[in-house]
């Protein structure tokens, strides 16, 4: 067993190639996570972040981007989570159940964001998120979706698009 932890964290620029925020993503070794379970891994994110490294020093000014499914948004755990630092990148693409929407609702409203991460943009992924998209802040969406598709998300005028997987 190692002593080492390794987080890998991955700036996100805005349109000014300023940094905005940063993805937090675990690391089990200098370059690779072999980990299957996202939800230990990102437990492992966070407890690195809070109780190794520092808020501070891992982020200075910036928010972090931390994926979450649904059993780690159930969880009490999100309870003491601080909402000025972290935002919930939800990863879940199964029908949201009425207990899914009902948490996502009171993180929210205590100042908690969301975002859908990495999601292939389609009318099944709106169907399923409409119930809680005015929770929804943030929207990954991979580089190589077509631009056309860019249109179903019209009605959500505060919805900020994340383009992922962009190398240059």
């Amino acid at each position: 067993m190692t002593n080492n932890i390794y987080i890998a964290r991955q700036p996100i620029l805005d349109k000014n190639n300023d940094i905005f925020a940063h993805e937090l993503l675990y690391r089990d070794s200098e370059s690779s996570s072999n980990i299957k379970n996202g939800r230990l891994a990102t437990v492992a994110v966070l407890s690195s972040t809070l109780n190794k490294f520092g808020i501070q020093r891992l982020l200075g000014n910036y928010k972090a981007f931390i994926k979450a499914d649904e059993k780690f948004i159930m969880h009490e755990v999100t309870e003491v989570i601080p909402e000025e630092y972290f935002i919930f990148s939800l990863t879940f693409n199964k029908k949201i159940s009425k207990q899914l929407k009902t948490k996502i609702f009171d993180l929210h409203s205590r100042g908690y964001e969301f975002a859908i991460n990495d999601t292939s943009l389609d009318n099944d992924l709106m169907e399923n998120f409409s119930d809680i998209m005015e929770c929804i802040s943030f929207i990954k969406i991979d580089v190589s979706t077509p631009i056309d598709r860019l249109s179903i998300l019209k009605p959500f005028d505060d919805l900020k698009i994340i383009i992922t997987k962009v190398e240059t």
